[in-house]
């Protein structure tokens, strides 16, 4: 398990609006065999993130609310990979609650 905090407060130089955003990460992995199952949330306000170790802006304006996501990763051999992952994320926009969600299936051959 993995948990990580994050906060970004924006003061009134910027060109942003004066505000905070806080939101919390978390993962939990299991590891059996060739298999390895990833569940992951994040939950809090953010329009600014700190993601995957480094700050992203979000330029659409929206705030995010919360995402969550599941991915399944299968080891073949030692250089051949699949894996299978589903993300949401919910957001405000036009103050109406919206969705994303991110389908992928990926293959990955290591020389």
């Amino acid at each position: 398990m993995e948990g990580k905090y994050n906060n970004i407060h924006i003061s009134k130089d910027g060109i942003a609006p004066d505000d905070t955003y806080n939101n919390f990460d978390l993962k939990f992995q299991n590891f059996k065999g060739p298999w390895t199952t990833t569940l992951k949330t994040t939950f809090g306000k953010f329009a600014y993130k700190v993601a995957n170790d480094g700050f992203v802006v979000y330029n659409t304006g929206d705030e995010y609310k919360y995402g969550y996501g599941l991915s399944v990763n299968y080891n073949l051999d030692k250089i051949n990979n699949i894996k299978v992952s589903f993300e949401r994320d919910k957001f405000e926009e036009d103050n109406n609650d919206a969705y994303s969600n991110i389908y992928v299936l990926s293959y990955l051959r290591a020389f």
